[in-house]
């Protein structure tokens, strides 16, 4: 044992130590109390001893929507044994969804959303010492909306263009529509449709006779200033 610190206050019960900061490590502890008395210092037998595993506070690196569900990444954490992944729908309580059994995995896919609901995630890092499971901090939560990959239903040539349609997403605030005149080697966006209610759209830009089209499409819900996005539907051409 090194002394941590000492006291000068019988009435203080607390001490941070901010040594103990190698994460993974166990630290354990005692504790004397003492008096002086003319000079003299008598001390107390020693506590009986605590233990505690330090483990660094993980961070969410990245929430991301996908076909079917949501993936969570998260940092590594040295000497972890695993992680504890915890949720809440809404605004209601937080839940243990998940435990990761390996130090080393830092992604899970949370599968089975319900399109345009508002979920957030947390991470713990833990560590089992002894038979005792120690969990370190929670990272921060973060927040994002589940929303459904869309599913183009149709392109048609018009007179003027491409008619594009697809499906309603749950939940979306509107849809980003985006389109390749190159064979998918680069997309612009066409248009952004701010009603999650339209599901069709008029190219006047596809407009070139024998030319090749590719369009992709995406939803997003607004919150508080920050957008969240669905992943892409898939590809579907049409050539004019």
């Amino acid at each position: 044992y090194v002394r941590a610190i000492t006291i000068r206050s019988g009435s203080t019960v607390s001490y941070a130590d901010a040594h103990a900061t190698e994460s993974g490590r166990t630290y354990i502890y005692k504790i004397t109390a003492y008096k002086t008395v003319d000079g003299t210092t008598y001390a107390s037998d020693y506590s009986a001893t605590k233990t505690k595993c330090y483990l660094a506070q993980s961070t969410i690196t990245g929430l991301t929507n996908t076909a079917d569900g949501i993936t969570v990444k998260w940092s590594k954490v040295a000497g972890a044994d695993g992680y504890k992944i915890y949720r809440r729908i809404e605004s209601g309580n937080w839940t243990l969804i998940k435990n990761i059994t390996s130090g080393s995995r830092i992604t899970w896919s949370n599968t089975n959303r319900i399109s345009g609901t508002r979920y957030q995630y947390r991470v713990a890092a833990y560590k089992t010492v002894g038979g005792t499971t120690y969990i370190g901090t929670y990272s921060a939560a973060k927040t994002i909306f589940y929303l459904a990959q869309p599913v183009i239903t149709g392109l048609s040539k018009t007179g003027s263009g491409v008619m594009v349609k697809w499906s309603k997403v749950a939940g979306a605030d509107g849809y980003r529509i985006y389109r390749s005149g190159d064979g998918g080697a680069s997309y612009v966006r066409a248009i952004t449709i701010r009603s999650g209610s339209t599901v069709s759209y008029a190219d006047a830009h596809a407009t070139k006779k024998g030319k090749t089209y590719i369009y992709k499409i995406r939803a997003f819900k607004s919150e508080n200033g920050t957008a969240y996005y669905s992943t892409y539907s898939k590809t579907r051409s049409i050539t004019r």
